[in-house]
């Protein structure tokens, strides 16, 4: 016979477990009556009461205000809390920095995101984020559970710490994360920018019903999230998917990792803004571009070809590579023209295995990094209210 100790946890586990299929089942089908729940999860009807009545006490969940038509009492319908629990999502990013709040169903609070610029300084940077997250605290009036926080670069899983981030140097070696829970008292989960984006694909949108994809990131970096029988890739210390570095002209040029003629120097936003700023002999961001080129002032030939063959060719890697369900794709180019995936996608046949990319879409994805930062925080969020049964 077990323990004591040890036949007590069994009961207090399988309540955790519990807990999370209640969760789950609430952010893939939004709000739900205990009868619903108690249909999408197989939990009994006496378990799911107690259950329901536990999470609403602790501010998780919240009733509906009107009853719904049902057979026999009307239904309560029971939804993630909007009103008594929230959590922050900070996405720094290389000019700007995102500070956004959302309920726990994981739809932002109105009037809850600011915009300010990315100051090239550790201090500076916490001295413009903490101000707005204590404005969004007070401005909320509910508890504030966790802060979801993006950083491009290699992100140490196990501390949070940023090892190295070829475009924002003064983080590297930080954790940011510690600075901004010292500062303000709330738990804070540090995610590399593409593992923060898959979350949300998965959580939000394109990815709901996929356990194989891979998301390409090419907005202002080039990066790339792996998520594999469900689960993400991180490599031993969380540093895999660097697919922007690795270097496709041998005399190209220099890329912030310190090699030259990396992906991420040919295929992404800036590059091609870049290129575009040359023709144009003024300085242009990659939604100006796609505005001059629908206005009809900017022609990109020749130079909007080069970008997507070298797409192409990311996308032939990793579908050759992972073999996935999806690549999602996620990049201000695309706004340019209708027929940029397509053209992508033609491109990558000459170079992929036929019967992998058979299988394979390849679609921009609606997944964004602020949704991303907020999808992170709500992961820690129920992480600590139980696991996933694998």
């Amino acid at each position: 016979m077990g323990s004591p100790s040890r036949v007590a946890a069994v009961p207090a586990l399988l309540r955790r477990l519990n807990v999370r299929r209640v969760i789950e089942a609430l952010q893939r089908h939004g709000p739900c009556t205990r009868a619903q729940l108690t249909r999408l999860t197989r939990i009994s009807p006496p378990t799911m009461s107690k259950l329901v009545a536990i999470l609403v006490r602790e501010g998780i969940v919240e009733r509906g205000r009107k009853p719904v038509p049902t057979r026999g009492r009307p239904g309560i319908l029971f939804h993630l809390a909007k009103k008594k629990a929230h959590v922050v999502g900070v996405v720094v990013d290389i000019h700007e920095t995102t500070i956004v709040a959302a309920g726990l169903d994981g739809q932002p609070l109105s009037g809850r995101q600011v915009v300010v610029p990315t100051p090239h300084d550790v201090d500076q940077l916490v001295a413009a984020i903490v101000p707005h997250i204590r404005h969004q605290r007070r401005s909320a009036r509910s508890e504030l559970r966790y802060i979801g926080l993006t950083v491009p670069g290699l992100i140490d899983r196990a501390t949070g710490r940023v090892v190295f981030s070829p475009n924002l140097h003064f983080l590297d070696g930080v954790n940011l994360g510690e600075r901004l829970k010292k500062e303000l008292g709330t738990p804070v989960a540090t995610f590399q920018e593409e593992h923060a984006l898959c979350l949300a694909a998965q959580r939000f949108g394109d990815a709901k019903n996929l356990t194989d994809f891979v998301l390409l990131d090419v907005s202002a970096g080039f990066g790339m999230g792996v998520v594999s029988a469900g689960r993400f890739i991180t490599g031993s210390t969380g540093f895999a998917g660097e697919i922007g570095h690795i270097r496709v002209q041998l005399e190209g040029r220099p890329c912030g990792c310190g090699n030259r003629g990396c992906l991420e120097t040919v295929a992404t936003d800036y590059a091609l803004a870049r290129a575009a700023s040359e023709r144009a002999g003024r300085p242009l961001t990659i939604a100006q571009v796609a505005e001059e080129v629908r206005q009809g002032r900017l022609a990109l030939d020749g130079i909007l070809e080069d970008v997507l063959e070298y797409l192409a060719l990311a996308v032939s890697i990793v579908v050759n590579i992972f073999n996935p369900q999806a690549v999602l794709l996620h990049g201000g180019l695309f706004e340019i023209e209708d027929n940029i995936v397509s053209r992508i996608v033609e491109r990558a046949r000459r170079m992929t295995m036929r019967p992998s990319l058979e299988v394979c879409q390849v679609l921009r994805t609606s997944a964004n990094k602020p949704a991303g930062a907020i999808a992170g925080a709500l992961e820690r969020v129920w992480a600590e209210l139980g696991p996933v049964l694998q």
